[in-house]
């Protein structure tokens, strides 16, 4: 019910945006069981009847009855009520995507049908359900010995959302990252044909054992790089937290900058994003100190990222993200850390490519030059326009097309 009635609470809004959370949050948990080691591979499948469909080979919701409610199933308990996944205690996930432990529900809440069905030793256990609510009783069936893992079909309900079409180029687009982000994971990717509408294919295999690094000599591969060697840093945070980076840097104004936290996207950025900028100008400003360059201090965060070609994604046991939409991370502590290995690294990194750096600093410092000079240039044409009605009556500029009557001071 709270859901049905306040869906933005708990997908962030009920348009394009929302309706792809509903993937993301199915996805989330099959990706979990891939980083926590129990499955390999995940089928996603968009059909012409407006469903969708992920499955994996994990581990599967749990089938037995549930200690809290004796003649229910836990798979019933997890579908059905809100804060009742593997997300709260500590040892069943480390670093998950679905963070609230709401997500499978809350799908099944905003869903005109559903129905999940978990291999387990030899049985399929299946149940229905709309709009959050039972269908039918779990119905237990015979299933070959080596099927394991859930699948979950479900057709998203359009009396809450205004459109439940997905975007096929959306859908490919994030999934593909996910498989980049989780190196090793085997996403099959798959759109009925009707449904699609501009050149994103229909059938896709996604699989990146090197992970960001193969996904980077895919896309970036004609960008114009100032130096041949990238900068690509991955730092162990602590037990099961890591941080990957990569940055590239352009010769020409290109750029990208996406981050990521427990392989979803943060598109507004934050403590993490903070961190890699404020580290590789605070490193590049001290290698140039070293190096007795003089202008280094010149240069800005804008000079290095407005033409470069960066990724970062982390993996935190429990991110705080600001909403439930998880746009974007409030983390000071991490950002700490993770600027102070970021500095270290990439100090290292210059130091070691010592001819390369000397080049990426001229460019920088030619950059920062050019930049300020258009600024000079820009506020002055702005004061002039501006200052002449600023003032008031009595000091306004004299300004006269005749020589008579005016006098010029020149002073030093």
């Amino acid at each position: 019910q709270p859901v049905r009635k306040r869906p933005g609470m708990f997908i962030g809004n009920t348009d394009e945006e929302g309706l792809h959370h509903l993937v993301n949050e199915v996805l989330d948990n099959s990706i979990d069981e891939v980083v926590a080691g129990y499955a390999k591979n995940i089928s996603f499948y968009y059909a012409k009847d407006k469903s969708i469909t992920v499955k994996d080979d994990g581990r599967g919701i749990p089938v037995d009855f549930h200690p809290k409610y004796k003649n229910k199933r836990a798979l019933e308990i997890v579908m059905t009520t809100l804060h009742a996944g593997g997300k709260f205690s500590d040892n069943v996930y480390k670093t998950s995507g679905g963070l609230h432990g709401v997500g499978i529900s809350v799908v099944n809440a905003l869903s005109k049908e559903l129905e999940v069905k978990v291999f387990n030793a030899s049985k399929l256990y299946s149940q229905k359900y709309s709009r959050g609510s039972v269908k039918s009783k779990i119905k237990i069936q015979k299933s070959a010995k080596k099927l394991r893992g859930t699948e979950i079909r479900f057709i998203p309900d359009e009396e809450i959302f205004k459109d439940i079409s997905f975007s096929p180029k959306k859908l490919f687009n994030f999934i593909k990252m996910k498989s980049v982000l989780v190196k090793g994971t085997k996403i099959s990717f798959k759109i009925d044909k009707e449904l699609i509408n501009d050149k994103t294919p229909d059938k896709e295999d996604f699989y990146y054992p090197n992970g960001i690094i193969d996904f980077v000599k895919e896309n970036f591969n004609t960008r114009k790089t100032i130096i041949p060697n990238f900068f690509h840093n991955e730092i162990i945070l602590n037990l099961n937290e890591k941080c990957e980076i990569f940055v590239s840097f352009n010769e020409n104004e290109k750029s990208t900058l996406n981050s990521y936290c427990n392989t979803i996207e943060t598109p507004d950025g934050g403590s993490h994003e903070n961190a890699l900028k404020n580290s590789l100008l605070r490193s590049i400003k001290l290698f140039g100190q070293k190096n007795q360059i003089s202008k280094i201090s010149n240069i800005n965060i804008s000079d290095i990222f407005d033409y470069s070609d960066s990724l970062i994604s982390i993996f935190i046991n429990s991110p705080s993200f600001e909403g439930q939409t998880k746009k974007r991370i409030a983390m000071p502590l991490i950002q700490k850390k993770l600027e102070r290995e970021i500095q270290h690294n990439f100090l290292l990194w210059l130091n070691t490519n010592k001819k390369n750096s000397l080049k990426l600093i001229d460019a920088l410092i030619e950059r920062s030059l050019f930049r300020t000079d258009l600024t000079k240039i820009k506020e002055l044409e702005r004061k002039t326009l501006k200052e002449k009605n600023r003032l008031p009556g009595k000091l306004v500029d004299c300004s006269s097309k005749h020589i008579e009557g005016t006098e010029l001071f020149i002073v030093e």
